[in-house]
């Protein structure tokens, strides 16, 4: 099971969201072959599941403790599909060696001053000029923008909507849509 870090196993009784099997993710998928070996694949330095602290599909100690399971625990620390001297795994290497020294600061200085691939901009003005010239000369194939929240990101993208498509609110031929909400009836998940 990849990206396993977002595998819950504690129920959201406030979602607004659907609900899948009892809402215990890691549970019903445990319960579902009692019998079954599971393999989950995740990073734990990615985001875990909503309102909870860790990742419980990927900590061995946790499923064997809390579903009574033997379990074994590996870690594959090499980087195959990208080359070591890209700026950004260099500095996704400094991150996760925060994320595991965990230092006692007040505030967090990222490292990733100085790589290639990184620009860092000094406004919001700033950023989205840079990205929107991005787009305008290499198309949105070679050019990511990742917000915070999803109002963040619907503010963006009415200004850069704004921007390249000539003030046009309407949808129009050759917009990129991007699926916000999981809809079986259509086939169409979140992400798409």
């Amino acid at each position: 099971i990849d990206e396993a870090s977002m595998v819950s196993d504690e129920i959201d009784k406030n979602t607004s969201f659907a609900k899948f099997g009892s809402g215990d993710l890691l549970g019903d998928i445990l319960s579902y072959d009692t019998k079954g070996k599971f393999i989950f694949v995740g990073d734990p330095c990615q985001l875990p599941p909503i309102n909870q602290a860790n990742s419980p599909a990927l900590s061995a100690s946790h499923i064997s403790a809390k579903y009574k399971l033997q379990t074994s625990e590996f870690e594959m620390t090499d980087i195959i599909r990208q080359a070591n001297t890209n700026g950004i795994i260099q500095a996704s290497f400094k991150l996760r060696n925060l994320f595991h020294t965990n230092p006692n600061v007040k505030f967090a200085d990222l490292p990733v001053k100085g790589h290639s691939n990184i620009f860092i901009e000094n406004s919001h003005a700033g950023m989205l000029n840079r990205y929107i010239e991005k787009v305008k000369t290499f198309s949105f194939n070679h050019s990511t923008l990742i917000c915070q929240t999803n109002k963040h990101c619907s503010d963006l993208n009415k200004i850069i909507r704004s921007s390249l498509q000539n003030n046009r609110e309407r949808i129009c031929e050759g917009d990129l849509l991007m699926v916000t909400q999981n809809n079986y009836l259509t086939n169409l998940v979140n992400g798409d």
